[in-house]
């Protein structure tokens, strides 16, 4: 559903699934209890943190998904 209502805002449709299941295995997670409170995490982070992270810089964001992405394979 998600996917398709962003295709109307000019979104990209992608999946969160995959880097969830990767973080949650690098962590020790045990339990589907671990995806719904990494989804509950990042959902109060963007809450917290979505007003200041417009002054961070594209180059430095994309840099931390870079090193992020070289990790996760």
């Amino acid at each position: 559903m998600a996917n398709c209502a962003s295709a109307l805002v000019g979104g990209l449709p992608a999946t969160g699934a995959i880097a969830r299941t990767a973080t949650n295995i690098r962590a020790g997670a045990r339990s589907p209890v671990a995806g719904m409170l990494h989804a509950a995490f990042v959902l109060a982070f963007m809450l917290v943190a979505a007003p200041s992270m417009g002054y961070v810089p594209l180059a430095a964001l994309a840099g931390v998904l870079l090193v992020l992405a070289w990790k996760m394979a």
